[in-house]
This record gives C-alpha cells, structure tokens and sequence, in this order.
C-alpha cells in the first residue's frame, strides 16, 4: 500500500506493479473470458468502453427502456496510445493477448 506523500508512480512503474498483480488470477479471469466468448457467439451484447453510447442504445432497445446514460466524472486525457511505451504495450498486450483477440481488440485503434 502506498503512502499519500510517496512520490507518484510513472505510468509503465503502475502498469507493471497492477498487472503483476492481477496476473495471479489470470486462470480464472480465462475461464470467464471463455464463457463471454460464447455468449457472445450466441448473440449476446458485449458493451465496449470505446463505443459504450451507442452500445448502449442496443441495451436500451432490447429491454424498452430509456434511461439516460450519465456522463460522470469525467476527465480531460490524451488518447490512450500517448501514455504508453515500447515497453508497457508489449507488456499489456501480452497479458490480455486472449483478451484482444475474443473482443477484437487492436493497439490504437
């Protein structure tokens, strides 16, 4: 646990100390990705982040319900590629490799 006057982490240094971490558990977040997978294979509707308004209109058709979506705390950010090195790109599309290939995620993109 990190203490409120350390110095802040550089974002590779987080990367790989969060996803040492999380890789413990990579067995069973495997088998829940299977289990997504073919859910998905059967019609289910995967919401992705990147897409998630528009996503979520599906959601809102399906049920007939149209509850607003907030928008709540948001930030200002660069896109996503502008934080990432060599380094931490290769490290994180090794670990979620299985992760990119079921949802269809590319770097950058």
């Amino acid at each position: 646990m990190r203490d409120a006057e350390d110095p802040p982490l550089s974002f590779e240094r987080w990367i790989v100390e969060k996803l040492a971490r999380w890789s413990r558990h990579r067995e069973m977040s495997y088998m829940l990705l299977q289990r997504s997978a073919m859910e998905i294979e059967k019609g289910a509707i995967a919401l992705r982040f990147e897409n998630l308004e528009t996503d979520f209109v599906q959601i809102q058709e399906a049920l007939q319900c149209h509850v607003p979506l907030p928008h709540v705390n948001a930030s200002p950010h660069e896109h996503y590629t502008d934080y990432y090195s060599a380094k931490t790109r290769r490290f994180v599309g090794e670990i979620f490799e299985d992760y990119n290939k079921v949802f269809g995620y590319k770097y950058g993109e």
